[in-house]
């Protein structure tokens, strides 16, 4: 008998999680954002002045606050009915991809890769910032014996996190630079914006994982 963790490992490489999902393509989590032609200079003003462009994100630091508790609870039930049906409920797994698209719009205004100021709503919209999830007809109950024993599933994610530790920090970096390149030249970089929302993408597509959104192991990339 397979211990579940090296059940849910030989499982993924049978899958193509940690073979194929590698190389970025066709990875069922997505973030695109649309590059901003004539970004805002106030925003960028209050970003460099960063305290005052995160107080007006309080709101949404509120509302996010208690649905993502909620969000908690909602994947642990999910991870139970894919134990016990081999389904995550539909209702449950676009509440939760819901809460984690909200958030990806307030990180996109925050960082400055959107200028628009995010909706208060958990569904899709035509926010120039756009996260998305395939809804797994089957998953794993391997992966979701991890995921009631939470923090086990979350130990595959080290590499992940150790790289996106550092990676968050340069990120944190460039978009304080990219604020003041808005504010004299009226441009965000293109290099800059590409490495911003990569490290976004690369950040959502593991915490897609480790709520069991999807069970293909995220790829090593920014793309």
């Amino acid at each position: 008998m397979q211990l579940p963790l090296k059940g849910a490992i030989v499982w993924a490489q049978q899958r193509g999680g940690f073979a194929t999902a590698t190389n970025g393509v066709d990875y069922p989590v997505r973030f695109e954002a649309d590059y901003p032609e004539s970004p805002s200079r106030l925003l960028a003003l209050l970003g460099v002045i960063f305290c005052i462009k995160g107080l007006l994100l309080i709101p949404h630091v509120i509302v996010l606050f208690f649905i993502g508790i909620a969000s908690l609870v909602a994947v642990y039930i999910g991870y139970w009915a894919v134990l016990i049906t081999g389904r995550f409920p539909m209702g449950l797994l676009n509440f939760a991809a819901g809460v984690q698209r909200w958030s990806t719009r307030t990180d996109s205004w925050m960082n400055g890769v959107a200028d628009r100021y995010p909706p208060f709503t958990l569904g899709e919209s035509d926010y120039p910032a756009r996260y998305e999830v395939d809804y797994p007809e089957l998953s794993s109950r391997g992966l979701a014996v991890l995921g009631v024993i939470f923090f086990i599933k979350w130990i595959l994610l080290f590499p992940h996190l150790i790289i996106l530790s550092f990676l968050s920090t340069a990120s944190a970096v460039v978009v304080y630079i990219s604020y003041w390149a808005v504010l004299i030249t009226g441009r965000y970089p293109r290099g800059l914006f590409s490495f911003v929302t990569g490290v976004q993408r690369w950040t959502y597509r593991i915490n897609a994982w480790g709520y069991g959104l999807t069970d293909r192991y995220p790829p090593f990339s920014l793309s």
